[in-house]
């Protein structure tokens, strides 16, 4: 069930709600490929062990009072080497999906696009990162309301690894 709260933030904007849809089936990591479900966006990302282990991919539907937000704009990022990796959207976009090819040494792209409700283009507000996690025992989730909006990595499977989240907001 959809809550219909609307969350005020001091700038009077309104915060959209995430709801959790689903978790992606489990993906070799040195062969990632994942699109999230049409209108849905990354919120959360699971991973144990090295490169040949699995990786899943946690999405969530954006609602603001049973109105469903639609994702359009869709791009991918520039390939980037995976063990120096450091990703965040351009301004007012949302991470889509991931791919991910080889070990550490290996290449990775974002998914990335815009959110709207109705026909109001939405915007990120409140930005922050994530502690740091061990990248072969991470279980990601964006805190309540919030959506992944970039990705740190550096290092190989034993190094650290951390989210950047943002709340979506309507001004």
């Amino acid at each position: 069930m959809i809550e219909r709260v609307m969350q005020m933030t001091t700038n009077a904007e309104v915060v959209i709600n995430v709801q959790k849809i689903g978790t992606s089936e489990k993906i070799k990591e040195s062969e990632s490929n994942f699109t999230c479900p049409e209108n849905t966006v990354m919120i959360g990302r699971i991973h144990h062990g090295d490169e040949n282990a699995a990786t899943q991919y946690v999405y969530g539907l954006l609602t603001l009072n049973d109105v469903v937000c639609t994702v359009f704009n869709v791009k991918e990022s520039e390939w980037i080497k995976e063990s120096q990796s450091v990703f965040i959207c351009p301004e007012n976009t949302v991470i889509i999906g991931r791919e991910h090819t080889g070990d550490e040494n290996g290449n990775t792209r974002y998914k990335y696009a815009n959110v709207r409700l109705r026909i109001f283009t939405l915007v990120r507000a409140n930005e922050q990162w994530s502690d740091w996690v061990k990248e072969s025992d991470s279980d990601y989730i964006s805190p309540p309301n919030t959506v992944m909006i970039g990705r740190e990595h550096r290092g190989d499977e034993n190094a650290k690894t951390r989210y950047r989240y943002a709340n979506i907001v309507s001004l």
